[in-house]
């Protein structure tokens, strides 16, 4: 009877370890996140210039979640889904096999260096591709999560999945590589951006002087009582929008756009619902109208524009309710999307060449500037947690010479830095376009200086890149004054040192891929 027991135990012991190789051979492809990885598909059109895209959803299965990009934040919960928020990505592998991936993410910005990290080595690693040739960009919708708030579990959870779900996708857009041809074109869109500082006839820049709500003054007349009047924009807005598409023969085409403005119609501190904002929804007005073009958005230098929803004078201006917010986020989108659609129909033609990337690391100053106002910043950060009232606290913090309790957290983070801080930016080349990729919210000046210098004909210059760093103000925002500035890292000069790298970048680039 032991002898028959022994067997029966032996039995289920085998059984049990067939059990476990078969589990581990289903996960080897899995991770803690439970999304799947998948292999490496052998590469069809090897020595053909080719294109793959893929889309994979980032939502969280629970909405609450804390959401990213005002004042009240860890405090603005996510309460539920206006639209979903994606992650895309194209691969795109030229003749001689040299191959760069481009990934677009709808979040704020990725201030987590560790999270970047995670994204260029398990990207690199799952897709064979160095890092120099793969870049992510961020839309900048200040409605998706806060992945900055490390500390909360909520947003530990989530931070495996969000990873392996970019890493698993740039994977799709390698095995969905097909012949392809390339073509580009820009167009010039009015009333649809604006740079977001005036001057007042003192001189001093406009964010501060509107009392309840510092964004008022960037949608709606200056109030009578206010004893100032603007002189108008402070510089002129670069107005472009940029194509670039892929036509294959296959499969779905692919179409890049870019432009620049602030991802912030849905957004606002009262507004507690998950949403892509307007670079989402005009994805899927465009791929609508042109059946069997799949569309990725790559936000320009926004750092100091925002979006315009006054298009005409009967339509109303901006406002924080919701039903306005989801009508402006339909007009805004729905109104921009005839000028991708007209401008898709009459590209030029580009030559398929050659792909390259360079990574590297750049050195600034720190902003001493803002440690004048640490004090105030601590008392306004002593308000907001006694309170928990982000209206009181902004109203509090105009008081003490600042903006909102933002602002004072991110003087306060700030003045732990050291003497220098390092940025990580990004330049590409495809087929003779150039491309270049900050860390941050490049003011919109600076782009265009980077355009009108680039070596190459043609450069799209793509903000919200890699690990950010928040605002890279021009020298000219320094002189006056803004909250921008405040929140800087760096020191003023910076942003011109930044735009003198990308051209020796550029130039460095242009040589070595031939």
């Amino acid at each position: 009877m032991k002898r028959i027991i022994s067997l029966i135990l032996a039995f289920c012991f085998m059984l049990a370890l067939v059990s476990c190789g078969g589990n581990k051979a289903d996960t080897d492809s899995k991770n803690t996140s439970g999304v799947v990885i998948g292999e490496l598909e052998k590469d069809k059109y090897k020595g053909e210039f080719r294109v793959g895209y893929s889309i994979a959803s980032i939502m969280p299965d629970d909405p609450a979640l804390p959401l990213a990009g005002y004042g009240n934040e860890p405090y603005r919960i996510c309460t539920g889904f206006l639209d979903n928020l994606y992650t895309r990505a194209t691969a795109i592998s030229d003749k001689k096999d040299n191959t760069v991936i481009v990934m677009q993410i709808d979040i704020i910005n990725m201030v987590r260096g560790d999270i970047a990290d995670q994204i260029f080595e398990g990207v690199s690693k799952a897709c064979g591709v160095k890092e120099d040739n793969i870049i992510f960009n961020c839309s900048h919708t200040h409605s998706g999560p806060a992945l900055n708030q490390s500390q909360m579990s909520v947003i530990q959870a989530y931070v495996p999945f969000f990873v392996n779900t970019i890493v698993a996708n740039a994977v799709d857009a390698m095995n969905d590589r097909m012949p392809a041809t390339m073509a580009y074109g820009d167009t010039q869109v009015p009333d649809h951006n604006f740079v977001r500082h005036y001057f007042a006839t003192d001189g001093q820049g406009d964010n501060r002087v509107v009392g309840d709500n510092h964004w008022d003054v960037w949608y709606a007349d200056l109030p009578e009582d206010s004893g100032k009047a603007y002189l108008g924009h402070a510089d002129d807005i670069d107005q472009t929008f940029h194509i670039i598409k892929f036509d294959r023969e296959d499969a779905d085409d692919i179409m890049w756009m870019s432009f620049r403005a602030h991802n912030i119609i849905t957004g606002n501190a009262q507004q507690y619902l998950m949403s892509s904002d307007w670079t989402g929804k005009l994805c899927e007005y465009v791929e609508k109208e042109m059946k069997g073009t799949k569309c990725m958005y790559l936000q320009g230098d926004a750092g100091n524009v925002n979006p315009s929803t006054r298009m005409s004078d009967t339509e109303k201006n901006y406002v924080t309710g919701n039903k306005e917010t989801i009508d402006d986020l339909v007009n805004y989108s729905s109104t921009l999307a005839p000028y991708a659609v007209k401008l898709a129909g009459n590209l030029k033609n580009v030559p398929t060449g050659l792909v390259g990337g360079k990574r590297f690391s750049i050195m600034f100053d720190v902003n001493h500037d803002r440690d004048s106002k640490k004090s105030a910043a601590i008392l306004v950060q002593d308000y907001w947690k006694k309170t928990n009232d982000s209206s009181a606290t902004k109203r509090y913090a105009y008081t003490l010479g600042l903006v909102s309790q933002y602002e004072a957290s991110s003087i306060i983070q700030n003045a732990s830095l050291g003497e220098q801080v390092e940025f990580k930016a990004s330049v590409m080349t495809i087929c003779g376009l150039g491309f270049t990729f900050t860390p941050g919210e490049l003011f919109n000046q600076l782009g265009v200086q980077i355009r009108k210098r680039s070596p190459y004909d043609t450069t799209v210059s793509i903000s919200y890149a890699g690990q950010t760093y928040g605002y890279l103000p021009d020298s000219a925002a320094y002189d006056y004054g803004s909250y921008e500035v405040d929140t800087a890292r760096q020191a003023k000069g910076s942003g011109e040192k930044l735009v003198d790298r990308f051209i020796v970048e550029l130039e460095n680039l242009k040589k070595s891929v031939k």
